[in-house]
């Protein structure tokens, strides 16, 4: 159950998340030049730095997806139970989550408040 679940996980990262990492700053610096945005303001390079820092969260993220599908599909291969090693790096994938998230909401916000700095 637990490969299924994980290859799931895989799979809506691929699905939702990856063409949301190419599409977010082409689409943005598109729309901040279509608005006369230079990228002098503040808070878009705030945005763009965020962008960089969720980003150094998520790549190890998805890899250690990849690693605990491995894990998964050998257990239930088998028929034996998941190595402890997949609690730890289920655990390492939830705190790398955190930061992630945080610097997407980060984002959100200076998209929409766009404050003065």
């Amino acid at each position: 159950m637990q490969a299924f679940v994980t290859r799931q996980v895989i799979v809506a990262d691929l699905v939702f998340t990856v063409p949301a990492i190419v599409l977010q700053p082409v689409t943005g610096v598109w729309l901040a030049k279509t608005a006369g945005w230079g990228m002098q303001l503040g808070w878009l390079r705030l945005a763009l730095l965020l962008y960089l820092f969720a980003g150094a969260f998520w790549t190890p993220k998805f890899l250690l997806q990849i690693r605990m599908l491995k894990l998964a599909r050998a257990a239930s291969a088998t028929g034996s139970a998941l190595p402890s090693g997949f609690a730890r790096l289920a655990r390492v994938w939830a705190w790398l989550g955190y930061p992630s998230f945080a610097g997407a909401l980060a984002i959100l916000y200076l998209m929409v408040a766009k404050p003065d700095f």
